[in-house]
Formats: structure tokens, sequence, C-alpha cells
């Protein structure tokens, strides 16, 4: 039974109903990698800051002293080593805070604001990394993303189900979703659109029943297993990187054919 919506549930279950059962119902515990961490971390400094300027009323430029700082304490509180990670973590930030320019009075509405309301016969609940107020009519909903992937706010059922959201916290007129490309230093902005709150509607819908007829949760092939922290005991990840011509993934980086290319090379001897 089905007692709990969010996009992350929905999202993992579309991906691999395996790992749903395993995270959701099973509540397997694993160790998360380092790259899942790296953007744990850089959500969190982002959070941090912006909570630090307002709580001091902070107008103006954002201080880089802050944000290092909240890095470095971040990075050492998770424990991470790998210093290629942390410069780059570092230089991510950095280009963020440039381009964030001028803080404005009254600007940012809400950091990590969690949410709960219907949505096509369930209830959904989540939580939004940060909410600006843009002019008097409209709001802006963004969502940080440290994919090294192209991702497009319009395209996106995360953001229409947040931007649903806001509209029922706020009430604006006009609101506008955003994915925040740190890897790639740009803000991508559309405006919701009834269009996509229906598509995402109808997906949440059709997923969440889906979900409660569920009862094998067989394992999917899909392109984020190289990240998957359950793929070691998957035997449709194992026979997929046992096919030297198998191609996992390359939507986010090349380094996730690294367990096809090295069980090719044990093949090839």
């Amino acid at each position: 039974m089905v007692k709990r919506l969010s996009f992350s549930r929905l999202d993992t279950f579309e991906q691999c109903p395996r790992k749903y059962k395993l995270r959701y119902i099973d509540k397997a515990k694993t160790g998360r990698a380092d790259a899942l961490e790296f953007g744990t971390i850089l959500h969190a400094v982002l959070e941090l800051v912006l909570k630090d300027l307002l709580a001091a009323r902070h107008v103006g430029p954002i201080p880089v002293e802050f944000v290092d700082r909240r890095y470095r304490e971040e990075w050492t509180r998770r424990e991470l080593t790998e210093r290629k990670l942390y410069e780059e973590g570092e230089r991510l930030l950095h280009q963020w805070a440039e381009r964030f320019g001028e803080l404005q009075s009254g600007q940012v509405l809400a950091l990590e604001k969690p949410f709960k309301m219907q949505l096509a016969g369930y209830t959904m609940s989540g939580i939004i990394d940060r909410i600006d107020r843009i002019d008097e009519r409209t709001v802006r909903v963004i969502d940080y993303k440290t994919s090294r992937a192209w991702m497009l706010p319009d395209k996106s059922m995360q953001l229409a189900i947040y931007g649903a959201a806001a509209r029922h916290l706020y009430k604006a007129e006009r609101i506008q979703v955003a994915f925040d490309m740190l890897r790639h230093n740009q803000l991508v902005v559309c405006d919701l659109s009834d269009d996509m709150m229906e598509a995402s509607a109808d997906w949440a819908h059709v997923l969440a029943e889906q979900m409660k007829s569920a009862k094998e949760h067989a394992p999917r092939l899909n392109t984020f297993c190289h990240w998957c922290d359950y793929k070691r005991g998957c035997s449709e990840y194992g026979r997929a990187i046992s096919e030297p011509l198998h191609v996992l993934n390359l939507a986010d980086d090349a380094d996730a054919l690294g367990d096809t290319i090295t069980a090719t090379k044990q093949r090839l001897g």
C-alpha cells in the first residue's frame, strides 16, 4: 500500500522497481558514493550560506569567506578525502557566488521549504531547495543540480510538482521553475504552464497505481545503474557489465562505463 508519495519515490520506482523496494520498503542500508555525497555537500553549503546571510540581514554580494568556511565545515563533517573533488566543489561554489550577484532584501522567500499537497488523488510531499520572489506577481522555484547532464526545466516532472506546490503556498499569479546547473554555471528558467502541471499529475498517478499493484519489483536497467547503491547485488547489472558491447550510460559521465570496461578487459585477458 502506498502511504506517502514524493518525487524521489516516484522517480526511483520509474528508474528501477527493485531499487525502490530496497530503499523505501526494505530500508536496506548502504554506504553513499562520493559523487552523491559531493552533491549533498554543495546543497548543504548553499543553504547554510544563504541562511547565515539572511539571519545577518545582509544585502549585497555573497562574501566568499562565508562560502569557504561553510564548505570546509561540511566537507570535514562528511569525511570525504579526495582533493580533486574538493577543489572542484570550491570552484563551483565560487562561480555560484559570483553569478548570484547582489542579495536583495526580501529576495529569498524560503530555503529547504517543505510542502504537502493533494495531487492526482494522493498526498504528495517534498522539500524545495529555494524559493525566490522575482517581482510582485512572480515566484521562482529553484532546484540545485550537480549533474554534468544538461537538464531542461520545462521537461521536468520534479519542477512541475514543486512549482504546483509553490503556487499553492504563495498564491502567486506567475510561477517560474528553474534548475541551477552548478557544473554548467547557469540558471535555466521557464514559466510553469498548465500543461506541465497536468502532465506531472498524470505521471504521478500512473506511477502511484503501479507502485500499489507491484508484487515482483523486478530490477530495470537504466542510465543511473552505475551510481546505484545496490548495484553489487543486482543480477541485471552483473549481467549487463559482463557483456562488453552493452553500453550502460554516457548521459552524465564517461566514467559510467568503468565497470563495463573492466569486465571486458578481464574477459579479453
